[in-house]
């Protein structure tokens, strides 16, 4: 029986909450390229009540933001792979923090943190952005080195993410013995407005970093073998070291233009018909994301993650590696044939809803952290 007044027993909710696990995000690039947006994409949508991130990563663009989203940022140069003053900082960092896991993103930081944490008994998680079967060095002793390096990082993981079929394949056909470790999770991006506005002439776009591997001089070959067929404009967004070609090439051509480097990708890509993706190799392709947001199809190569994304005549059009004048010919097929472009367009805007939310990836990837915090 319950006694009345003063005596009458309270009742007590006990909650019991987990341990929050604390993720290093760790990479030695702060620009505005696929892997560091991909980091912030991550910072800004785990879930904040089960995890607790810190971003280390040099000064610049990511670690801006990183502090923006409010997470605790240490910035490190991370200058070469042979920075013993950063491996220094980074070791004396975890033993400060201890971290429940060590995730880093691309060799350069893979390398310095396997050295950072000999010894100690941090669980490490590596994600590669970069190699897969069609990416390769023009200078080969220093690609020898890299996959060297990379075969001690994934020796020293406990868990290696994928963002794609491509990277998961590469490193499985040349390591061997590691598939256990590995997990396929495709990246995602954040949903953003883009408003479609009208051109004079059909208008193609290109987003990325300005460097050989994204294809900068096949473009300026397919750029000239369409505009012999055919009017259209060329818009050209973005920034690295062939920043000095591009803007010596758009300069003696009227119908391209460079913008530069751009925070605001909604703004141009509501006027392009199409984006051009002339990589040359892609462990995934985010652009080919941005594009999908914005209803817009692609033409890329058949390289890396480039395989997975575009669903060929559906959501985009792929050719050849290398095949310039079948590039050529079917961005004219796009000026000739806008209602193809905006079906597929459609198309690929559902793709990314179903399978690239940011959502999804983090969802995925907090995973994979639980899964490594269980693991004896």
């Amino acid at each position: 029986m319950w006694l009345a007044g003063p005596f009458r027993p309270r009742r007590f909710l006990i909650v019991y909450r987990e341990k929050m696990i604390k993720v290093f995000e760790v990479i030695a690039d702060s620009s505005l390229s696929g892997a560091p947006r991909h980091v912030l994409t991550l910072l800004n949508g785990i879930d904040r009540q089960q995890f607790e991130s810190v971003l280390v990563c040099p000064e610049g663009w990511l670690a801006n933001r990183g502090g923006r989203v409010k997470v605790k940022v240490k910035r490190i140069t991370f200058k070469s792979f042979f920075d013993v003053g950063s491996v220094v900082k980074l070791r004396r960092f975890i033993k400060q923090e201890k971290p429940d896991i060590v995730h880093s993103h691309g060799i350069r930081a893979g390398w310095l943190v396997t050295l950072a944490c000999t010894g100690l008994k941090v669980k490490k998680v590596y994600s590669e952005h970069l190699y897969t079967e069609d990416y390769h060095l023009k200078n080969k002793l220093r690609e020898y080195l890299q996959l060297l390096g990379l075969k001690v990082i994934l020796r020293n993981s406990i868990k290696v993410i994928c963002p794609s079929k491509a990277v998961s394949i590469f490193l499985n056909r040349f390591y061997g013995r590691v598939g256990s470790k590995l997990v396929i999770v495709a990246n995602g991006i954040k949903d953003f407005k883009t408003e479609d506005q009208k051109t004079k002439l059909p208008t193609f776009g290109f987003i990325g970093s300005l460097n050989y591997h994204k294809g900068i001089y096949q473009l300026f070959g397919i750029i000239d073998l369409v505009s012999r067929k055919a009017s259209a404009k060329f818009e050209i967004v973005g920034d690295g070291p062939l920043r000095s070609f591009v803007e010596r090439r758009a300069s003696l051509n009227d119908s391209v233009s460079y913008f530069g480097e751009a925070r605001d990708i909604g703004k141009y890509l509501g006027r392009w018909r199409a984006v051009l993706v002339p990589s040359l190799s892609e462990s995934f392709g985010q652009v080919v994301l941005e594009a999908s947001i914005a209803k817009k199809p692609v033409v890329a190569y058949v390289v890396g993650g480039l395989r997975e994304l575009v669903k060929n005549g559906k959501s985009g059009i792929l050719v050849r590696r290398g095949d310039v004048e079948s590039f050529a010919d079917s961005v004219i097929e796009l000026i000739k044939n806008p209602e193809r472009a905006k079906k597929m367009g459609a198309f690929a805007r559902k793709i990314y809803e179903r399978e690239f939310t940011a959502e999804k990836m983090c969802r995925r990837i907090e995973l994979v952290y639980k899964q490594v915090v269980e693991k004896s």
